[in-house]
């Protein structure tokens, strides 16, 4: 009998969906910006603090825990998310789950899940200032194909997004006009 898999995904979903994950690094591609300063997760711009990055289980530790959410009064599972960029500026949560395929495999139906994490995340938000946005950060060498249509559609139906490879920096409202606002 095989063991079940404890780790999730196929034989090189580590190889290759854990380096994607690091090669997407938030913290890492905001330190590349000249007009943003970077403490630990915390995004400065002119010297003042506008975002938080949290990823997994620090999203509840450093942003809802303080806000004074639980989410086991809220939700019935904790969703971890792979990134999210708390704005304090424009009070934006965006929660950015992040995907690698290299062939056939079940990663491409996780994307029709949007419109449940999206609820998720607006149940845990309702009652602060914030605003919940859900994306799908995916490898174009798999993803940008005809065959994932419908299921783009779907995500942009639900409210969510999704982009290949990078998101741009004006769609998390980092970007300088969004923060002079």
């Amino acid at each position: 009998m095989r063991k079940h898999n404890k780790v999730g995904g196929g034989a090189k979903t580590n190889k290759n969906g854990l380096q994607f994950e690091r090669d997407t690094d938030f913290i890492e591609a905001l330190k590349k910006l000249d007009h943003l300063r970077i403490v630990g997760k915390t995004v400065f711009f002119r010297n003042k603090e506008v975002a938080l990055v949290t990823e997994k289980h620090s999203f509840y530790r450093e942003f809802l825990i303080p806000q004074g959410i639980n989410y086991k009064n809220i939700i019935s599972s904790k969703l971890l998310p792979d990134t999210a960029v708390i704005n304090h500026k424009t009070k934006d949560v965006f929660i950015i789950e992040k995907k690698y395929q290299s062939g056939h495999g079940s990663v491409s139906e996780k994307l029709q899940t949007t419109d449940f994490k999206l609820g998720q995340y607006k149940k845990l938000l309702k009652d602060t200032e914030y605003k919940a946005h859900f994306s799908w950060l995916l490898n174009q060498s798999y993803f940008d194909q005809k065959t994932f249509e419908d299921v783009y559609t779907h995500i942009e139906k639900q409210g969510g997004r999704y982009y290949f490879d990078f998101i741009p920096i004006k769609d998390i409202k980092l970007d300088e006009s969004s923060l002079e606002r």
